[in-house]
């Protein structure tokens, strides 16, 4: 048999009309469901009595409870704590209605916080600005197991040692002042709410150890899953000189990962798709002449120049007329507006089906050719594989191609190449070789791997710590995007350049200037350079 003493201050049973045996039974009679969970007890076997004692100075109520079937029921000081905390939530409802509207409201300005400094984390992590390399290989290694998990993606279904990558995440967030202050602040209402039941409170525990706060812990889940669609490890997107005999020209890659299929209707667009397809199951002209004048043109009106304006539907026009003579670099163009949507209606099926046009002919011509134009076509011939674009992602196959691009020294296989080297994709993890890599392409002028480099000597991954070559190669890397955003007007440059602006990196801090590249950005609608520019 159990015993339980539940008592009010005066004030508070006359308030709350608990001043009266009636008020009680109500009570105790609504909380035989309770009762039972907490002790254990078949609602069948319940028993329990009570009396009501109208003390001056605590009106309260002694409660018995016990099973009519011998050894059955327990209590645990968790049961208790739970009725406790039950009843104090019945009996104050009244009063805990301002302090949960004011609890929701911290919970929610915490809960944005939150999201606002790990999608900074991410913006700095994919412009190579985060300053925390502990974070970033945390964030990049969750990513990782995150793509690799089935079923649900939430933290209550995940493995025990991803569960332990997500709290040392939350932990790290803690430490940002901001978050820190809302969750006291959240603290300070759940402390309101607990003294109502009990004379003490324990301290408030880390924020991954929070058990009512699990909405933060799976939006840092979500955020990670991001990170993994965006396939940081290829952020390069190239916007340098390509130089392979008479391909001397401003090569912007662009290449993103789909994530989504969808259908269209348009007969007429699926009707143009088949006519170029049809031209590339023929031999097509060589791959030595696929950078025409017309493909030029096309690339033109693509991206825009000083001297032509950006036009989606002459630049769509124009790559199919380059694919009806076989120009598979005009088939991959012709991919990536249908699975970007530019100009265009999206249209995953269609868009893949150039890429495995383009990758056919890629293929086709890497048998054939020689000279400079071997080891571009296959550095090309990686990047499909690494994004699975007109096939499935395949890292492995990635890293054989770029590999044999790579020995042929083409700066932007090396740097390719040496991301999966750094995190293990495709081949077996080794910074010595993502360094050695890294400092061969950052050696051709390429500011992408002058970044990493930077970021690997800052560090001491694959060499010894250097601050100051550190502090050189970052200010390689500024310097080449700058030439490169001249060159391109490449709204992930500008939004990059910014960034490395407003923190300093390679360069003077210097907001002004910031938010100028953030302002070219954000008018071609770059949502990162939109969100930076309004928080500045």
């Amino acid at each position: 048999m159990w015993t339980h003493i539940i008592s009010l201050r005066r004030e508070d049973a006359a308030r709350l009309g608990y001043d009266s045996a009636a008020q009680w039974m109500a009570l105790l009679r609504s909380k035989r469901a309770m009762l039972c969970k907490h002790m254990k007890i078949d609602s069948a076997n319940l028993r329990w009595y009570a009396a009501f004692h109208n003390e001056s100075y605590h009106p309260h109520v002694h409660l018995m409870v016990y099973s009519a079937k011998d050894r059955e029921g327990y209590l645990t000081k968790q049961s208790i704590e739970a009725m406790r905390s039950e009843l104090a939530h019945d009996i104050f409802r009244q009063d805990f209605a301002n302090i949960y509207e004011k609890q929701t409201q911290s919970h929610a300005d915490l809960k944005l916080q939150s999201a606002e400094v790990i999608r900074k984390w991410l913006n700095e992590i994919k412009v190579g600005t985060f300053q925390s390399p502990e974070i970033e290989m945390t964030m990049l290694e969750l990513s990782k197991r995150l793509q690799h998990t089935g079923g649900k993606k939430v933290y209550g279904y995940l493995k025990r040692d991803v569960k332990d990558l997500v709290d040392h995440i939350i932990d790290e967030l803690g430490k940002d002042s901001r978050v820190s202050a809302l969750y006291q602040e959240w603290g300070l209402w759940q402390k309101e709410i607990i003294l109502t039941y009990k004379q003490q409170t324990e301290e408030l525990p880390p924020l991954s150890k929070q058990p009512k706060l699990k909405s933060i812990r799976n939006m840092v889940i979500a955020e990670a899953l991001k990170l993994g669609s965006h396939h940081i490890l290829f952020e390069e997107e190239e916007t340098g000189l390509e130089a392979a005999d008479d391909w001397t020209e401003q090569e912007p890659e662009r290449i993103e990962k789909m994530t989504e299929e969808e259908d269209t209707d348009s007969e007429h667009v699926e009707e143009e798709i088949r006519r170029a397809s049809f031209y590339l199951d023929k031999k097509g002209t060589s791959g030595s002449n696929w950078w025409t004048d017309g493909y030029k043109q096309a690339r033109n009106y693509l991206y825009g120049s000083d001297s032509v304006l950006q036009d989606f539907e002459k630049a769509y026009q124009r790559f199919l007329q380059e694919a009806e003579q076989g120009n598979g670099f005009a088939m991959q163009d012709l991919g990536r507006m249908l699975a970007d949507g530019l100009g265009r209606d999206i249209d995953m099926t269609l868009a893949q089906e150039c890429y495995r046009k383009a990758l056919e002919a890629f293929h086709t011509e890497e048998m054939s050719v020689k000279g400079r134009q071997k080891p571009y076509l296959q550095y090309r011939i990686g990047k499909m594989y690494a994004s699975g674009l007109g096939t499935e992602q395949n890292n492995e196959q990635a890293a054989y191609w770029f590999s044999q691009a790579a020995e042929a020294n083409h700066k932007y296989a090396q740097y390719s190449l040496a991301g999966l080297y750094r995190r293990g994709r495709g081949v077996e993890q080794n910074d010595i070789r993502a360094f050695s890599l890294y400092r061969s392409s950052a050696n051709q002028g390429n500011p992408y791997a002058s970044l990493e480099l930077a970021k690997m000597y800052r560090d001491g991954l694959g060499t010894k710590q250097d601050p100051k070559l550190a502090e050189r190669r970052f200010q390689d890397a500024y310097s080449g995007f700058v030439i490169l955003e001249e060159k391109s007007h490449d709204d992930k440059l500008q939004y990059r350049i910014g960034q490395m602006l407003h923190t300093g990196t390679g360069t003077e801090a210097d907001d002004k200037r910031a938010a100028e590249y953030w302002e070219k950005s954000a008018k071609l609608g770059n949502t990162n350079a939109q969100y930076a520019l309004g928080k500045l």
